[in-house]
């Protein structure tokens, strides 16, 4: 049918449709529109609150669990509390929302760190004495401090965490109670025990400010115009919006939903539930949810809305409104608003699609169908052309692609000059392998291993530039320019070889290598003027790849050059100074550096490793070998780079030692 045909069908058909009628399903609308309307805003409140609660209290899990093994298995200096809270600093640097962790010992001592506004103190106390703090400075020194919320007297035995935690297994939480520095909060703890004897050796805790939660509750009853509360387990209290204190009646109508909801609950009904209580001057609507985050914590959340309050205006306004448009209805324009409805719904959806194809943002939602042929054969055509773009996207960065859309330019040749970060990874004994697999099962270990790393690169904001046979090559900064680039393509080096890691026995157990650099290139299009590619040109790409090449020869996975590391930074990363020589085809020397891990990977055993290598290595630039020799032989079993180091430490020096091949 055309849309002429369906439109004069429609407007004849409905003229006859009454004035009383129109008035009926409009009330009846404008009814369920408004429970609509509370419904939603019930789940998004909900939803808020419950994000909060579990970004807020699900690292408790993971860091009780990660210290209580390290107390157990002793690499924790439990026997020096200073130590044990330097420690506890160093892992609350990296944690939201956590304002305190903490020891009790045994004899009821007491060893811990608080953050507070940006900076982290140690509070220590043994019974009998006064607590005492310390802020703890970046250079690891500590400085006295002097507060008066300090309690006199302090034995961790006999706070409600520690005898909770020592009569319960598991992880413990606390009713909200104030702490001994008079904040109002909430605590997990967790009893370690020996796993051989079952001995007490001490509680660990995990403390938050309940402050923090209160303000963003008060945030969303600005917001969303209801009162959101956290209940826990038992009903008590846990948070609220400050303004909720002010009101006994809402107060009264809290316990009253809390009521139903735990007597639904116990007849079998789970997950949201929205109730509706009325009084003698409004109706409220409440809605209740269970939650149990990772941490053990089970808590109720509820929003509580009054409907005078926040939905009594636009009730006036929609009643009023249908009252004025009910005077001045007439069959035919009642008969056009249906029509332009139905017709203007897929006209619209198709528009928007439209408009996000024309962005290049191809998602795979179904397009709107209609009876109209006029709206059909669009539809049809904007998915044909939906899916054409969307398997062109796998061809070509799809970032270059939308910076071109939005532009409204057409792709030329040449390119700009710009500070990059250059990406190069490859296949150790690749060759070898594919000799031995049939051709699907040498793609099937191509496709696991780039997965691995494409998914890492595009994570971290940088772009495959190309697939070399079994090696690839990516940029960090272009074409969108992004922030720290450097440290992105470190990042984004450790997370590839960890997903790699993880399918290491399904590769055959082979090896991966990267080369990192930061650098200038020219970075555009190149090509001949039918067919040209995006990539980068210059001495940063042709170093980058050679440092990929000389990780064969030390026997490391990331090599990166000076420049890199002075870029990517030495907090995040755990870097280690192997060499200073000059690669294939350069004249000039430079430094080379192994990126080892992430900073807080480190053990003390790569530390170790690190130092005395390091040290050879000076002697060795220093033309003192012979000093050098004793050092990387005590490495040379257990580290591959120091056997490499050794053996050409052997050998007559050259002023710059030149590899001669790739």
């Amino acid at each position: 049918m055309s849309f002429r045909t369906i439109l004069l069908s429609l407007v004849l058909g409905l003229a006859l449709v009454s004035t009383v009628a129109t008035t009926v399903l409009t009330v009846r609308g404008l009814r369920f529109a408004i429970r609509l309307l509370v419904d939603r805003q019930i789940e998004t409140s909900l939803d808020a609150v419950t994000t909060i609660i579990e970004e807020r209290f699900a690292p408790a899990q993971r860091i009780l669990e990660t210290l209580g093994k390290d107390v157990r298995n002793g690499t924790l200096p439990t026997k020096d509390p200073e130590a044990l809270a330097k420690v506890f600093a160093r892992v609350l640097e990296f944690e939201e929302g956590i304002a305190w962790i903490s020891f009790g010992y045994l004899d009821g001592a007491f060893a811990g760190v608080r953050a507070a506004e940006g900076e982290q103190f140690i509070n220590i106390s043994h019974p009998g004495s006064a607590a005492r703090e310390w802020r703890l400075l970046r250079d690891g020194r500590l400085a006295p401090v002097a507060r008066a919320s300090l309690p006199d007297h302090f034995d961790s035995r006999k706070r409600t965490w520690f005898e909770r935690a020592i009569q319960q297994p598991g992880k413990v939480w606390t009713p909200p109670y104030k702490f001994a520095d008079g904040q109002h909060g909430i605590t997990v703890s967790m009893a370690v025990r020996d796993e051989d004897t079952g001995k007490l050796m001490g509680v660990l805790t995990v403390d938050f400010y309940l402050k923090d939660v209160e303000d963003y509750l008060q945030q969303l009853t600005n917001e969303f115009r209801g009162n959101p509360m956290i209940f826990s387990s038992t009903g008590a209290l846990v948070a609220a919006p400050r303004s909720l204190e002010a009101s006994p009646q809402i107060e009264s109508i809290r316990n009253r939903i809390f009521s139903d909801f735990l007597e639904r609950e116990t007849g079998g009904r789970r997950g949201n539930q929205i109730l509706e209580v009325s009084t003698d001057t409004d109706t409220y609507f409440a809605g209740i949810r269970s939650i149990e985050t990772l941490g053990g914590l089970r808590v109720f959340t509820a929003i509580l809305f009054s409907r005078r309050e926040a939905f009594g205006a636009v009730q006036n306004i929609m009643w009023t409104s249908l009252g004025a448009g009910l005077v001045a209805l007439v069959l035919s324009l009642g008969v056009g608003i249906v029509v332009a409805g139905r017709i203007a719904s897929p006209l619209k959806s198709l528009a928007r699609e439209v408009r996000q194809v024309g962005d290049f943002h191809l998602d795979s939602s179904p397009l709107p169908q209609s009876q109209i042929q006029e709206v059909r054969i669009l539809s049809e055509a904007v998915d044909r052309m939906r899916t054409s773009l969307k398997s062109f996207s796998y061809y070509v960065p799809v970032d270059l692609v939308r910076d071109l859309v939005r532009g409204g330019n057409m792709a030329e040749l040449g390119g700009e000059r710009r500070q990059v970060a250059i990406f190069f990874c490859d296949l150790a004994s690749f060759t070898r392998f594919s000799e031995r697999k049939t051709p699907e099962e040498a793609v099937q270990a191509l496709t696991t291993y780039f997965e691995a790393f494409g998914q890492a690169i595009h994570a971290q904001g940088g772009i495959i530039d190309k697939f070399l046979g079994d090696g690839l090559m990516a940029l960090f900064n272009a074409p969108l320019v992004i922030a720290s680039p450097a440290a992105m393509a470190c990042r984004a080096a450790l997370e590839g070889l960890e997903a790699f890691a993880r399918n290491r026995e399904a590769l055959g157990g082979l090896d991966v290598r990267v080369g990192l650099h930061f650098g200038e290139a020219l970075i555009g299009n190149v090509g001949t003027s039918g067919r040209f590619a995006y990539t980068a040109i210059g001495d940063a790409v042709n170093l980058a790849s050679r440092l990929e090449g000389l990780n064969k020869f030390y026997g490391t996975r990331i090599i990166a050059s000076g420049e890199m590391r002075a870029a990517a930074g030495e907090e995040d990363f755990f870097w280690r100074r192997l060499d200073h020589v000059a690669v294939v085809e350069r004249e000039e020397p430079l430094e080379i550096h192994e990126l080892v891990c992430a900073s807080g990977l480190v053990t003390p055993a790569l530390r170790e490793i690190r130092a005395r290598y390091e040290r050879a290595l000076a002697l060795i630039l220093d033309g003192r070998t012979d000093e050098a020799l004793p050092l990387l032989e005590a490495l040379a079993d257990s580290d591959a780079a120091s056997k490499f180091l050794l053996g050409r430490a052997r050998q007559p020096q050259p002023e710059v030692f030149r590899f001669t091949e790739k």
